[in-house]
Order: structure tokens, then sequence, then C-alpha cells
């Protein structure tokens, strides 16, 4: 009877123990951090280490952008590298975590620690032309309890607003065209204020889709209106006149607080009335070659072939090439040592539509076809019952 009561007790000492331990396993089992799996990523919270003293002082050794202009093209990222660790292994929260730059106008954005020494923020984006100060504060302590004596400050500049095309930007510009202005980046048109030599009244307006379109087709690619500014002349501009447009220092665009740091230039040209200069075609020509009829602006060879006469008259047909050029080349059969007398009347008319006015007369004269030898090359081979006789062209030459 006594064995049997003492296994009883034995029994409920057990049930009451382990009871105990599941008590308490359950009570603070939020506070029991397994051991990570290999591979496994773990936040760490940052905690600040306390100072050592007489510990070598903290330095930044390495810091970047800095620099007057940094391009806000890709993901520009915001570096510091220490020269010591500054949190430890494992992955830093960004709310948690050690932020060590202090940019200056804030920036949107993450920060991330690469390695235990290198902090990065990463910019949702860089708005351009704008002065940012980035500073890594004083007082500083890294893992090893050194301390940054000092606060480290450096700036940099994302790029300011610069002029990068015009168009009309060669001699053949429309008295009546608008003036394209594209820059590097958005500006708006109430910013712009350029001037114009010789003096134009125009007024000024932001690019829209169609000029976007027009300037697609004029081989600018595919562009942005917001980046372009448009010059309305009030009237239209005096024909053969050379015009610089100046955007003035200062320019501002539409982000940042950073103007153009110069002048920028633009210049073109409108159109002459059509004038003729030339035939071209030498002292005495070949009659197998062709003459060159040249004007300031261009000419459909078409047109020229109609409003053209010449005498005596060449033999050839019209030209079947109707690429307008200001130089019209007409090789039509010439005559050998013959010289021409050709009008072109007044009615020719230019691509713009601008007539020539009043008939210019000329003359050209032509000489003897050049002399030539032409013959089979490469191998080949002669009968041995035929005349052995070599077949070769000649022009102008009496013997060999």
């Amino acid at each position: 009877m006594a064995h049997h009561n003492y296994r009883n007790l034995v029994l409920v000492v057990a049930i009451v123990a382990l009871g105990t331990v599941l008590w308490w396993a359950v009570r603070h089992q939020q506070h029991v951090t397994p051991e990570p799996l290999t591979g496994e990523h773990r936040a760490v919270a940052y905690q600040t280490p306390p100072v050592k003293p007489g510990a070598t002082p903290l330095e930044v050794v390495f810091k970047s952008p800095a620099g007057p202009e940094y391009s806000t093209e890709g993901a520009p990222t915001i570096v510091a590298t220490f020269s010591q660790a500054m949190v430890p292994l494992g992955e830093v929260t960004q709310d948690g975590g050690l932020k060590a730059l202090q940019i200056s106008p804030p920036l949107p954005g993450r920060y991330r620690w690469i390695g235990t020494r290198t902090c990065t923020f990463i910019p949702e984006h860089l708005p351009y032309a704008t002065h940012f100060t980035v500073t890594v504060p004083a007082g500083l302590v890294s893992q090893e309890g050194s301390t940054l004596p000092q606060a480290v400050t450096w700036t940099f500049d994302t790029t300011r607003p610069s002029l990068v095309a015009n168009f009309p930007s060669d001699d053949h510009a429309e008295p009546k065209a608008a003036i394209y202005l594209r820059f590097d980046q958005p500006v708006r048109a109430g910013d712009v204020h350029p001037t114009i030599s010789p003096t134009t009244p125009v007024h000024i307006r932001q690019a829209t889709p169609d000029d976007v379109n027009t300037l697609g087709q004029a081989g600018w690619g595919v562009l942005d209106a917001t980046d372009i500014v448009v010059l309305q002349p009030d009237q239209p501009l005096p024909l053969g006149t050379q015009f610089t447009v100046t955007i003035p220092k200062g320019t501002m665009g539409a982000q940042g607080d950073l103007g153009t740091d110069s002048d920028g230039t633009a210049t073109f040209s409108t159109y002459s009335a059509l004038k003729f200069d030339a035939a071209d075609c030498g002292k005495t020509m070949d009659p197998g070659d062709g003459v060159s009829f040249r004007f300031n602006n261009a000419i459909k060879p078409a047109d020229l072939f109609k409003h053209l006469k010449v005498d005596p008259a060449p033999p050839g047909p019209a030209p079947a090439d109707d690429e307008e050029s200001p130089s019209v080349y007409l090789a039509l059969g010439w005559k050998c040592n013959t010289t021409y007398h050709y009008t072109i009347d007044g009615d020719l008319a230019d691509t713009y539509g601008q007539k020539l006015g009043q008939s210019v007369t000329g003359t050209f004269t032509t000489g003897h076809l050049t002399r030539s030898l032409t013959f089979k090359t490469g191998l080949w081979s002669l009968e041995s019952r035929l005349p052995h006789a070599v077949p070769v062209g000649v022009v102008n030459i009496k013997s060999l």
C-alpha cells in the first residue's frame, strides 16, 4: 500500500513539473529567436554603439556625386563611405537603420547600406537645375566606438538648362516660318526672353503636338513639347537676311533654382530672291559631259528644261531626274566643237515659288570628245585558225 502511494506521488510531481515548463515556454516564446537558416536575410535593428575614448577618429573616405554638374539620367545614387564599419552585419532597415546622410533640399527616396561602411541614398528622381548640399553630421559613432569629429559637407548641381538645337538652322528659312528652340530639359515659354538681331518682333509660346510633328518630319526624332519654345514673327522676315537669336545667361528651366550658365545662340538665314549664277562647263566642254546651270535656290530639272531654250537645239530628251537642287546638270547629247546660245525665261520659279523675273542669256562651247582607249581585260583566248586580232575601242586616237 505504501509503495502504491509513493508511485502516485512521483506521477503528480512529474505532471506539475511538465506543466510548469510548458507554461514558461508559452509565456516566453515571443522572446525566443531561433537561429537563422543558411542564406536567410534578417533585419537588424540599429543601436548606437558606445563611444570608446581614445579610439582612432572616424573619417569619410569617399563621397559622390560631387562637382558643378551631375546628370539626372539613370538612377543616380548619393554615396558616402566611412573608414570603419558603421552598422552590424545584416540587413539594416530603412526606418530603423542609420541614416548617415542629410540632403538639402530634401529628396524622396530610400537608404541602403552596402556592406557595413558604405551608406547610399537612392532618390526616386533628381530634379534638373538644382543645387544640393549633402552633410554627414558630426558625432556619428562607428561599430568600433570611434566618432566623426566634425561634419563632412559637399555639394553638387544637377544639369542646368541649355539651348541644344534650333530650326531652321540653315540659309533657306521661310520668311513666315516659326523659329523652334529646343532645350535639354523642360522650359516654360514665359521664362524665355530671347533677343533677336536684327531686331524682330515675335511672340513666344510653348510647342504643341503639331509643332513636334513638324520637327519630327524635319529629322529631329522623338521630342517632348515641354523642351521646346516657339518664336513666331509678327510679320514676314526680310529675304536674304541672317538672324541671330540669343538666350541670355540665367534663363531658368521649369525645374530647380539654377539658370543657364552662359548665353545660348541660334543662327539662321532667310532664303534670297531667285538668281541665276552661271552655266558651268569649263572653258571647252567634252560633248559627252553635261552643263551645270547654277542658281542660288533649288530648281527642279524639269522646270528648267521647260523654260530653257538652246540654239542649236540639242537632240537629248528631257531630264528624267526631278530632284530639286541649286545646281541642275543637263547632258543632252551636245555636238562637238559647237557654240551654244541659251536663254532662260523669267517665268522659271524656284521651289519657294519665286520667279526669276527677267530672262538671262549666255553661251558655252563644246570641244573634241576626250581621247579614250578601251579593250577587253582579264583572261581571254584567240582562235589559232582565225586572224590574231584584238578588238579595241578608240576615240580621237589615230594610231597606237
